[in-house]
């Protein structure tokens, strides 16, 4: 073999070496046959996505291999309409359930999903009206609109800790469920997402839900106990529809965090409120409350912020004061008292320092109790002096007569010690702003 023939050869070889590796990161669609089941699948990167299931068994298993190859993921409509499937097992390695994947499978009465799932679409399960029970794995992030809608024979769902938004109409008219686990995590419950499940008796709602969407809860006929721990701040005007409905307002508890969109929601309609917040601050998106042991809120009254350090106060409405003065008149320790106090944009009561008011036109001082000073002559916590109107106005830039003294204050509001001047005599001040006289 003379040498170009020798390099030829050496071409050809590989160029269909390279053709080889190319068509094995992207194969063309192909079949698994196993048992009674053929699986039509697409293969790119060396990963599987199961794209049609033909098949006549009841019981499956999902393969988690197909020619050597990892399935990770099941294309939308893969298993739709196969009737004749009761049980299935997702195996291992399968991060994402496509669209209506297993939509309107009958008789399917038993799902398994696996450890590593991430994703459930939208449809997936719908109308899978044998299916009776679902636990969704912990490393599920994700579940699409209507994932489980009519599923008619469920009556059990766990739901993990890393769903933040049951979406809308996840269970819809699943009219068998009973009992439902909605963790922390959710922030959200769609439109529709549990309409008309009728079977439902008690419902807990996680500590972090701030939305209940259009038809939420509606049509939950056998409701007696919505537990809605958060501080839920929209609810739909029909999100909770069913409390009004055919006479179940009567039988009906909504438990709830105080000041809470819930519980407007259970006033509005005639419900019997119970709050389940004590010991703690809460808000109705407006004001901040804290909620005492008995579950009332404080009123009236000074109090540390949680941080130890800050004093803070709540009025007579019980909200938390921000960014103004108050007339207080009982201290932390409960004991009467007659002060004029500041509290900033933190909700901190001012100690030991000046502030203006609204308009910045007048300035007072707040003493190292957190009084302000409205009583005449004071003295600053470094020494100087000052004087307060009645009202709590600093005299500031004049001169002002006190106990037959002629001060005179600077705009800052400190008396002048020393000489001073006004451009015509000087005036003579000792160090606690006595005058002593004046001279040319």
């Amino acid at each position: 073999m003379n040498k170009l023939l020798k390099y030829t050869y050496f071409l050809i070889i590989a160029v269909i070496a390279i053709f080889a590796l190319k068509n094995e990161a992207y194969a063309e669609d192909g079949t698994y046959i196993y048992g009674n089941s053929t699986y039509t699948y697409s293969q790119k990167s060396g990963q599987v996505t199961i794209i049609n299931y033909q098949g006549s068994d009841s019981s499956i298993t999902i393969p988690e291999y197909i020619y050597g190859q990892k399935v990770v993921k099941i294309d939308k409509n893969a298993f739709s309409n196969s009737n004749n499937l009761v049980s299935v097992v997702i195996s291992k390695g399968v991060t994402e359930i496509g669209e209506c994947a297993f939509i309107n499978c009958k008789n399917l009465n038993k799902i398994t999903l696996p450890s590593g799932l991430k994703t459930i679409g939208t449809g997936a399960f719908g109308e899978c009206i044998s299916l009776q029970e679902i636990t969704v794995p912990s490393t599920v992030t994700s579940i699409g609109d209507w994932a489980f809608s009519e599923c008619k024979a469920l009556s059990k769902v766990a739901i993990n800790s890393k769903i933040t938004v049951i979406e809308d109409g996840t269970f819809y008219r699943c009219g068998n469920l009973k009992s439902i686990t909605i963790p922390d995590s959710v922030t959200k419950i769609g439109d529709g997402a549990f309409f008309e499940c009728k079977y439902i008796e008690s419902l807990n709602i996680g500590g972090n839900v701030v939305s209940l969407g259009l038809n939420s809860l509606r049509g939950l006929d056998n409701l007696k106990s919505l537990t809605i721990t958060g501080n839920t701040k929209d609810v739909d005007s029909s999100g909770i529809g069913c409390l009004s409905s055919g006479g179940i307002s009567r039988v009906l508890t909504i438990y709830g965090a105080k000041f809470s969109a819930t519980e407007r929601y259970a006033y509005c309609n005639g419900i019997n409120f119970l709050n389940t917040l004590h010991d703690c601050f809460c808000t109705d998106g407006t004001y901040t409350y804290y909620l005492m042991t008995n579950g009332e809120p404080m009123k009236n009254r000074l109090t540390y912020h949680p941080d130890g350090v800050h004093v803070i106060y709540f009025d007579e409405n019980g909200h938390e004061v921000f960014d103004d003065f108050k007339h207080v008149l009982k201290s932390i320790s409960g004991q009467s008292v007659d002060d004029y106090c500041y509290f900033n944009t933190f909700g901190y009561m001012y100690v030991d320092r000046q502030t203006y008011d609204k308009e910045g036109k007048h300035l007072y001082y707040i003493n190292k109790y957190g009084q302000m000073e409205h009583t005449g002559l004071f003295r600053y916590s470094d020494g100087n002096i000052g004087y307060a109107t009645p009202s709590g106005d600093l005299i500031r830039g004049r001169f002002y007569t006190y106990n037959k003294n002629m001060y005179y204050f600077h705009s800052s509001g400190y008396a002048a010690t020393g000489l001073i001047t006004d451009g015509v005599y000087y005036y003579n001040y000792d160090k606690n702003g006595k005058y002593l006289g004046r001279f040319k």
